[in-house]
């Protein structure tokens, strides 16, 4: 789990979750957000589809379209898979043809072909961001 390692780096930011309000959602500085939860508060910690759908109400949803839509996110402990609830987002975007920042993903892979195919599988979705938005 990287909670222990982000928030020793960066000590002087308070995490951010789905379940706090809208005015916290919306601070305009840099932000961790912990879209999953926190390991050290075991009760935040989405752990099947009921708690996504829980977490993921219609604010949280509007605030991640807008935080994809204006800001470079930058994923830490992520799967990148495509069932990930925040690609929803994205795709809604992407789809719109809304001109989207750059976002980056750290992720744990678990061989090189693994690596190739998760490569792979983003470069497509990119690519076929870029020619939609062409």
């Amino acid at each position: 789990n990287y909670d222990p390692v982000i928030e020793s780096l960066m000590p002087w930011y308070k995490p951010i979750m789905p379940s706090d309000s809208l005015d916290t959602l919306f601070r305009r500085d840099f932000s961790l957000i912990k879209l999953h939860g926190c390991a050290r508060q075991p009760e935040t910690c989405i752990l099947s589809s009921t708690g996504y759908q829980k977490a993921y109400n219609r604010e949280f949803e509007w605030y991640l379209i807008n935080l994809f839509s204006v800001n470079t996110v930058i994923f830490i402990g992520a799967s990148m898979d495509k069932n990930e609830p925040f690609f929803k987002y994205l795709s809604l975007l992407k789809k719109n043809r809304i001109d989207l920042p750059s976002h980056y993903a750290l992720v744990a892979i678990q061989s090189s072909s693994h690596g190739s195919k998760l490569g792979k599988w983003l470069f497509e979705c990119k690519r076929q961001s870029n020619h939609a938005l062409a």
